[in-house]
């Protein structure tokens, strides 16, 4: 989700000559070296590097659709979580102390920028992320959790699904069925009264750094909202046991496997036991959530013209294939 144009924030004169100028006075940045793009496209919001004698930065122009408030919470979730580990960096706050920058009718937020390796899709680094998704799991048990910022999968798909235009009647009948089955799943999975905690919400691939295979940070907390972890959970089978991604662009392939793999599948599961148990009485809403996601990610591949419904509606059985995985191995 987000503002689906071109990632490259630099090509924007009014961003050169205006926008960075007031954040390296904000936030204190001196000696100001040269800007570039990040190593990996995105064309959800965009980025680019502040390459600085004092270090260099991250600087994400926040996409928009969630509004300052959204921003400021997901800011805060992400400082609060840095004190307790090293795996997350903490968001710079400006010279007043503030962690998000409104400049006109965009934000901006700031990190330190650690060069390490992007996913190279081998079992070490997919166990070693689900090891990390399960221990920030693990810390947010112990954040309190904001009065507002609730997820509600149902209203984050009809939001996307109208964003979708095809001439085609039964391909509209087909959108509008997904989201009645969305909302569906979602009644299933909310009878659980599974206790909520602050989450993630973007588990996958893209959101990792690794150095010699190994997990080292988890990036992007856009999607932060208050959920259950097997949201987060679900979301890392599907991005690490299935979907695939085109190169270096953060968008995913324009033809999807037929099939998860089942190897992936078992490593994520694996890295993320090892720090955290999985109940038996979180199998059957885990299973949902699986739907849950996969649905939101089909449509979201739409909305972004990653691929095309028809193709879309060939891979919908996708979340039960991983579900039978694992029942096999859990």
């Amino acid at each position: 989700m987000g503002n689906l144009h071109d990632h490259d924030i630099l090509q924007s004169d009014s961003f050169s000559t205006y926008i960075v100028p007031i954040i390296r006075s904000t936030y204190d940045i001196t000696d100001v070296e040269r800007i570039t793009n990040p190593p990996i496209y995105s064309h959800t919001s965009r980025k680019c590097l502040i390459h600085s004698s004092s270090g260099t930065f991250f600087v994400k122009e926040l996409p928009k659709y969630r509004g300052k408030d959204a921003w400021i919470f997901t800011s805060q979730f992400q400082k609060q979580l840095s004190v307790f580990t090293n795996i997350i960096l903490a968001p710079r706050c400006t010279e007043d102390g503030y962690l998000v920058l409104s400049i006109g009718d965009n934000n901006y937020h700031v990190t330190p920028f650690v060069k390490a390796d992007y996913f190279d899709g081998s079992d070490e680094e997919i166990r070693s992320s689900g090891a990390l998704t399960a221990e920030v799991h693990n810390i947010s048990e112990n954040i309190a959790l904001p009065s507002a910022f609730n997820f509600d999968m149902p209203d984050t798909v009809k939001l996307l699904s109208k964003l979708i235009y095809t001439e085609s009647q039964e391909e509209q009948n087909w959108i509008e069925s997904l989201v009645n089955d969305t909302i569906k799943l979602w009644q299933d999975a909310e009878s659980f009264k599974i206790q909520r905690h602050i989450i993630h919400g973007d588990i996958s691939p893209f959101n990792f750094l690794f150095v010699n295979k190994e997990a080292v940070l988890l990036n992007d907390f856009d999607n932060a909202c208050v959920s259950i972890f097997l949201h987060d959970l679900a979301e890392g089978l599907l991005t690490f046991g299935y979907m695939m991604y085109a190169g270096i662009v953060s968008n995913f392939a324009a033809k999807l496997p037929q099939a998860p793999n089942k190897q992936r599948v078992g490593a994520f599961i694996e890295g993320y036991t090892s720090k955290r148990p999985i109940l038996s009485e979180d199998l059957k809403p885990l299973s949902i959530y699986v739907e849950l996601v996969w649905n939101e990610l089909l449509i979201l591949g739409v909305v972004r013209g990653d691929f095309s419904i028809s193709h879309a509606r060939k891979r919908i059985d996708i979340s039960k294939k991983i579900n039978i995985y694992l029942e096999t191995i859990l």
